[in-house]
């Protein structure tokens, strides 16, 4: 079984900037310097991207086509949906077993009292920036309703799987408090997403995934997080390649379990963080030593409940 030794009674960080804004050498810390001989296992986890999740054009003749006539957008059923022109919101309330893809095509979606793009139910949706395209989402300072006690609070919100894709330009601006909130899975691939949020900005509650994606977040809380606590095959964050241009008040980057390194270019301006100097394993792997005593929370660059590998790109 491959395994990954981890401290569990700790927090490991990578340090990447200090609250000044100069750069570490240092790849990982943790907040004591305790050892558990608990081990964590990737081997339940997936990494992996479907076909669709890269899939970036669209069949014309199976599309149907919403134009700026129609303000409020509801989609009901499976099937590829095509948006142009500006939309006071889309709301995707499908079946549990409907796939459904949104195509924008210089799209500007802004609600002024709730989420620009609400799933509540579906099996999975695709929001695919199409090529050579500017598109814009963005909700209000404040939100009108409750929705039926559930604690939505971001721009493009999903109670489902969504992946964000394409080879367009995704802005996505989150007045209230996110960018852009999954409680399911959050899959990015290919296209160029710019995240502004009040809080935290890129949320995916089970796992927050990404491959050759172009991706810059500005955010008053953390810049990625993946928040689930309860299962240890979920709560990471996975990137394989793109470029992340983060500048978040908190951690740039946020996994309750695991967060994954495999390629691409990550860029990390975080909040601050006690000035911890440690070496770094080769492989990515604890143990490693902190000469840090400061036991108040800080925030880091890159930080993870068990466990950062980083096999490969540049930080």
């Amino acid at each position: 079984m491959k395994k990954a030794y981890a401290f569990i009674a700790v927090i490991l960080s990578v340090l990447l900037l200090s609250s000044c804004g100069k750069k570490n050498t240092a790849s990982v810390i943790t907040s004591s310097g305790g050892k558990a001989d608990t081990s964590v296992s990737t081997d339940n986890m997936d990494f992996d991207f479907s076909n669709k999740d890269t899939e970036y054009d669209y069949d014309e003749s199976e599309a149907t086509v919403i134009k700026e006539s129609e303000d409020a957008v509801k989609i009901t059923a499976a099937g590829t949906y095509v948006i142009t022109g500006r939309h006071s919101s889309i709301t995707v309330s499908a079946p549990d077993s409907a796939k459904v893809r949104i195509i924008l095509k210089n799209a500007t979606v802004q609600n002024s009292s709730g989420p620009a793009i609400y799933i509540t139910a579906a099996d999975k949706v695709f929001i695919t920036a199409y090529k050579g395209t500017v598109n814009t989402v963005s909700d209000g300072s404040t939100y009108s309703s409750d929705f039926d006690g559930t604690n939505v609070d971001g721009a493009v919100f999903s109670k489902a799987d969504i992946t964000l894709n394409g080879e367009g330009t995704l802005n996505v601006t989150g007045s209230y408090k996110c960018a852009v909130v999954s409680k399911d899975d959050l899959i990015i691939c290919g296209l160029t997403l710019n995240a502004k949020s009040l809080g935290s900005a890129i949320e995916g509650k089970d796992c927050v995934k990404s491959k050759d994606a172009t991706v810059t977040v500005t955010s008053g809380g953390d810049g990625i997080k993946s928040t689930n606590s309860e299962d240890t095959a979920r709560g990471f964050v996975y990137i394989e390649s793109g470029l992340f241009n983060i500048t978040a008040a908190k951690d740039g980057i946020q996994a309750e379990t695991l967060v994954k390194l495999s390629g691409g270019e990550i860029n990390v301006t975080s909040g601050g963080g006690a000035p911890e100097k440690v070496s770094s394993g080769g492989d990515g792997r604890a143990p490693f030593e902190s000469s840090s005593s400061d036991d108040e929370e800080s925030t880091k660059g890159i930080k993870a409940g068990s466990l950062i590998l980083a096999e490969g790109g540049s930080i």
